[in-house]
């Protein structure tokens, strides 16, 4: 195997030898030689290339793994938003309820100090146990 500088020289001997442009049978001698001694290189930044792509898919792989968490993260607040609103909207429901019985509660009450002060308005006359005793005599004879 030839080395890249050995290339490098052996290509300048061959082009003092050859004269002004190589023949088709001198140029694929050069290939062969340019690729024994530079073939290897390819190779080896071909593997360099993959390996680099190995990497970027690796940080893509987590980049779009990090996205996903992010977006389910996301679903999960968007869900606890929901559920604590509709805890919310069923507290107001039943405050709103409680408002509810309280003014009828209310109401009521109103409505039967109307009637206690209808009936206060006009009150019995008081009497005696002895004048009780006597309407109840006389009611009997």
């Amino acid at each position: 195997m030839t080395t890249p500088t050995e290339f490098v020289l052996w290509l300048n001997g061959a082009a003092g030898v050859m004269g002004e442009a190589p023949t088709p049978e001198q140029w694929e001698v050069i290939k062969e030689k340019m690729n024994e001694s530079l073939g290897f290189l390819a190779a080896k930044r071909l593997l360099e290339r993959a390996e680099d792509q190995v990497v970027r898919d690796r940080e893509n792989e987590l980049k779009r793994a990090a996205a996903v968490e992010q977006m389910n993260r996301h679903a999960q607040y968007s869900a606890d938003i929901a559920r604590y609103q509709a805890v919310v909207d069923a507290k107001a429901d039943i405050g709103a309820a409680l408002l509810d019985v309280h003014a009828a509660k209310l109401s009521i009450g109103a409505a039967k100090s109307s009637v206690a002060s209808a009936s206060l308005s006009a009150p019995p006359e008081k009497t005696s146990f002895f004048g009780a005793m006597a309407d109840r005599i006389k009611g009997a004879v």
